[in-house]
Order: structure tokens, then sequence, then C-alpha cells
């Protein structure tokens, strides 16, 4: 794969092509993780509601899935990124 890929649609077509639709590549929810870790380790206040403010704002501007189609052919084991398909809407996760 091009990337890390999570909470994506993939079918298998024949026994050669797996196609991977949309997805998200993971990049605000280890953020989000990684803030989450902070704010339940920290003990000053002020400190752990700036943490959770900072941990909103990530989430609330989380950019949506992608909007690409990876096929991976599974005889040579290579990917190829296609254009964006053009009826899948971003749509960000919901909290």
């Amino acid at each position: 794969m091009p990337y890390a890929l999570c909470a994506g649609i993939c079918v298998a077509v024949g026994y050669e092509y797996i196609y991977f639709f949309g997805g998200d590549t993971g990049n605000t929810a280890q953020k989000v993780e990684k803030l989450i870790a902070a704010i339940n380790a920290e003990t000053n206040e002020s400190i752990k509601n700036k943490l959770i403010l900072e941990k909103n704002a990530l989430q609330l501007s989380h950019p949506g899935f992608n909007r690409h189609v990876i096929q991976f052919n599974t005889t040579t084991n290579t990917c190829f990124v296609m254009e964006p398909f053009p009826l899948m809407r971003r749509l960000p996760p919901q909290y």
C-alpha cells in the first residue's frame, strides 16, 4: 500500500485485484490518541483543559476520508492510486 489506510471500504475483483475506496490515513487519529494520553496523565487542571480544547479542535477540523481509489494487484503485489472518485463525498468521521 502506498500509505496506511483505515475505515475504508474494499472489494475483491476476481482473483487478482482488491480495490480500496476512500478511507483515512489515521494521521488525525494518532494525534488525538496522543492528546488523550497526555490529558489522562496531566494533573494540572489548567493544562488539562488546554489539551482538551486542542483535542476538540483537532477532531472538528478533521479533513474527512479521502476520495482516492487504490487498486492492489495480488499477483504482482503492486498498488496503483487512481484519480479521486467523483461520487464519493468527503465526510468527517463522527465522534
